[in-house]
């Protein structure tokens, strides 16, 4: 897709929600086909509204040649292990047997996390996850905690992203054979400068804000913090003509490295916050709108 003019900062969305990696299900694998996460009264799963408004687990497409992800579909009778492509989607599940972990396609199983009177998060397999498959069952999603910053939407003033390829060393062998060997790929870089209008951005490097109250005046306050959580980012870029081609980027499960403060007399104040995640963890996206 090309958008039929440049972007601007005023058709740039930003959003940014806290993400959980691989929760492990309070159910044990058995004779069940439900697994309880946790109480929705701490967490609720977030649509992803950058990409779309309705829940959305990670779906496949099967592509034996190309694919490289492996996952588990449930097909007529039984749970199959296959190979293909990943879509990314609001949250993620996984089987867990012996230590590796794999996903479990979206076709074959649901969550509820919205749903009236619901008390838990919950994925609903097609079928029962027998301990025979899996020793736990894992949920990796985005949030919005009633703790936590909730997604906010900032203005967007630069936007790049540096994703690394595979690295490649030599081996110089006898008779003038030389091999060439891949590495494994590097993580992927994010960088996002935004205009400054509060101290959210800034909560995720040193802290979670915490309002106060100081002779009468609230104040919001963050400070420094030894343990720095993952996130899930959103950018969407509208096409400013007819307000429906538009590209995005998906991070999830992003450490965030470092902000950096610049501003001037003649100039906006501005942050800058760079992030890292593994390369599956990235994804571009582009769609019309409706």
């Amino acid at each position: 897709m090309a958008l039929g003019s440049p972007p601007s900062g005023e058709n740039t969305n930003l959003w940014i929600y806290p993400w959980k990696e691989k929760e492990i299900s309070t159910t044990a694998p058995g004779a069940v086909a439900v697994f309880v996460f946790t109480a929705k009264a701490t967490n609720t799963i977030q649509p992803l509204i950058g990409v779309n408004t309705n829940l959305e687990p990670t779906r496949f497409s099967v592509d034996a040649t190309n694919g490289r992800y492996q996952y588990y579909t449930y097909d007529t009778s039984a749970w199959v292990l296959k190979t293909g492509n990943m879509i990314k989607g609001d949250c993620t599940i996984w089987i867990r047997k012996n230590g590796v972990d794999y996903m479990v396609d979206g076709v074959t199983a649901s969550i509820t996390s919205v749903a009236a009177g619901a008390t838990y998060i919950t994925v609903t397999a097609a079928q029962n996850i027998t301990a025979a498959l899996a020793d736990a069952v894992l949920l990796s999603y985005a949030y919005s905690a009633t703790t936590g910053p909730l997604q906010s939407t900032f203005c967007v003033k630069d936007f790049s992203v540096k994703q690394n390829g595979l690295d490649y060393s030599v081996i110089n062998c006898m008779g003038g054979i030389v091999n060439k060997r891949k590495g494994p790929q590097e993580l992927t870089e994010v960088s996002l400068t935004t205009l400054k209008d509060s101290s959210a951005l800034a909560s995720m490097m040193i802290g979670a804000k915490q309002t106060v109250t100081m002779n009468s005046i609230s104040t919001a306050v963050t400070t420094g913090a030894n343990y720095v959580g993952n996130w899930a980012v959103v950018l969407r870029v509208t096409d400013p003509d007819n307000g429906k081609n538009r590209i995005g980027w998906f991070i999830t499960n992003a450490g965030a490295q470092g902000i950096e403060n610049k501003g001037g007399a003649s100039a906006d104040f501005e942050e800058t916050v760079s992030f890292k995640c593994d390369p599956e963890c990235y994804a571009e996206f582009e769609y019309v709108a409706p």
